[in-house]
């Protein structure tokens, strides 16, 4: 077997394939490669399949999600959009809507926040009734960050990755300028 990413999920047999990071992969390359290439047409049959999966099986998980997000703005930027865009971009936005955590307590764990798929007011996953989720929002980053700037990263590798010590201050780094792009659009205390 070869090696691969635990979260990219994959069987020979075909009963486990989720998309991550497929769809976005197959996104770029409809994106960037040579139109008419090999490479090219695949990446617009794998973006084709996996549109039919996310609108059938619609997984409410962060990531699938994020990848379906960057697939469809790629395609779309590329003018790829042989598949029904307006079904996609429904249950895009269902799932986002389903898989934010509204519960404030649970914001310590590994789960989606607003902030995992809103950047700014004019994202298109925004509208006015999160306005209060974004200000309490805003204000569980404020009260978390750490005497060193930086802000708790809540996954970890496993005690047996030793890259995990480099990786975590990576990710602090992702989360601290993810932070205060969030807190830049959606802060309105003084």
């Amino acid at each position: 077997m070869k090696k691969r990413a635990v979260w990219w999920k994959y069987s020979e047999n075909g009963n486990i394939f989720e998309y991550n990071p497929t769809a976005a992969l197959a996104g770029t390359i409809v994106k960037y490669a040579e139109k008419d290439s090999p490479l090219y047409n695949k990446g617009c049959k794998i973006v084709s399949e996996a549109v039919n999966w996310f609108i059938k099986y619609a997984p409410v998980e962060r990531h699938i999600i994020r990848c379906f997000i960057t697939m469809y703005e790629d395609c779309r930027d590329a003018g790829f959009v042989s598949f029904d865009g307006e079904t996609l971009l429904k249950k895009i936005d269902e799932t986002v809507d389903r898989s934010i955590c509204r519960d404030v307590s649970r914001w310590w764990e590994y789960i989606p926040t607003l902030s995992t798929f809103i950047s700014s007011r004019s994202d298109r996953f925004y509208n006015e009734s999160l306005e209060e989720l974004s200000r309490a929002e805003c204000g569980f980053i404020k009260s978390n960050q750490q005497p060193d700037g930086s802000f708790y990263v809540p996954w970890t590798w496993g005690n047996d990755c030793k890259e995990w010590y480099v990786a975590e201050n990576w990710c602090k780094a992702i989360i601290a300028n993810d932070n205060l792009k969030f807190l830049r659009e959606f802060d309105t205390s003084e």
